[in-house]
Parts: C-alpha cells; structure tokens; sequence
C-alpha cells in the first residue's frame, strides 16, 4: 500500500536514489548521461536541500511531499513560491511506478497545501521533448501558456485552481 507524507531530512539520500533513476528513464532520449547525472547532482545535492528547500519548508513556503512503498521512497513533489507566483518545481517517480495515480495523487497534496495558501493557479515548466511528463499535466488540467515559455525547450504549462 502507497502512503505519502512530507520530506523528512534523513529522507533526503532516497529522494536522491530516485531523482537519478527518474531522470535517466524521462530525459534518456534528451540528454547525455553525463548531462543528467551532473543536473541530479547538482540539483539534488545535500548543499541544495539544506540551504534552500528545507529552508523553504521550514518557514512555510514550500512543500515537498513522499510516496512511500514499504517506508521505501518511490516518488515526490515540490511544490511552493517564487517571485510572487506558485510553481511545480519537481514531481517524478520511479519508472516502474508511472500510471499507478500515484503521481495524481501527489500533485494534488500539492495542490491542497497551494489553495490554503490562498493560491488560484499554479505552474511549472516541462521541457518540449518530455511528452511523459507534458501529457501528464495535460490529462491532470494543466494548459499551455505559450507566451511564458523559456524558449524552444522549455514550455510553460499553468492549472488553475478555482
């Protein structure tokens, strides 16, 4: 059975284990290895987590949610605020957990966590070569907003929360 609860930090090495499998099953046919073994590194470090999403966590702004299989994590979210506007900053899974609703089922904690802080919409960008993860959010209500893309590669995608 799937539970799911909030990011402790002695649960921070398995977010990491995951993070580097997810990456290598979403973005194989779009980056290097080598490329996504130094993104994960890099955005997944100890040094990342300490100074800045636990910070956010603690003071409020962020929430960084866990599927667990047997007290194993399997997947994540983070959700939280930026520059005024709430954002999707991650949300994967193992591989062999995709199409299970365990990924619906984390987007909408996050959710929950962004209507009590008085959020109407939220975003997120998904790289135009990640059809998994852009389909995902479309079937889960989320719209294009073309004119907020970053570029050839990175869309923009918004849900609204009304």
């Amino acid at each position: 059975m799937i539970q799911y609860r909030k990011l402790r930090r002695n649960d921070i090495q398995q977010v990491q284990v995951v993070a580097l499998k997810a990456w290598r099953y979403t973005y194989r046919h779009i980056y290097k290895l080598s490329t996504i073994n130094k993104y994960v590194t890099e955005y997944y470090s100890n040094e990342s987590f300490k100074e800045f999403t636990l910070l956010r966590i603690r003071i409020g702004d962020d929430v960084f949610y866990l599927a667990l299989d047997g007290g194993r994590v399997i997947g994540y979210s983070h959700v939280g605020e930026r520059i005024q506007r709430w954002e999707l900053f991650r949300i994967y899974l193992l591989p062999e957990f995709v199409g299970k609703v365990i990924g619906k089922k984390l987007l909408h904690l996050g959710e929950r966590f962004l209507r009590r802080k008085g959020a109407r919409s939220y975003y997120l960008y998904v790289h135009a070569r990640n059809s998994l993860g852009r389909q995902f959010h479309l079937r889960n209500g989320f719209e294009r907003v073309k004119e907020k893309d970053r570029g050839p590669t990175s869309q923009c995608l918004q849900k609204r929360l009304d």
